[in-house]
């Protein structure tokens, strides 16, 4: 990955956590989704999907985001 990719994954990541800790999870999950579409190894928004899922009572959505994000890396 680039420095431009970086940079951006940056940006969209300090984006998510402004969201998140406005409760605004509709838009982190929007997003979320836009991004791992296209980066689907950016597990810091597998993180922000999920619990964004748990906190507006998604509970079997959140499972399975985080799900996959462990397949990607059990670590």
């Amino acid at each position: 990955m680039n420095s431009d990719h970086i940079n951006f994954l940056n940006l969209e990541l300090k984006k998510l956590n402004t969201y998140f800790n406005q409760k605004k999870y509709d838009l982190v999950i929007k997003d979320s989704i836009k991004i791992l579409k296209n980066y689907k190894k950016a597990l810091p928004f597998y993180n922000f999907l999920g619990l964004s899922y748990r906190y507006i009572g998604e509970i079997d959505l959140a499972e399975k985001t985080f799900l996959n994000a462990n397949k990607i890396d059990p670590k």
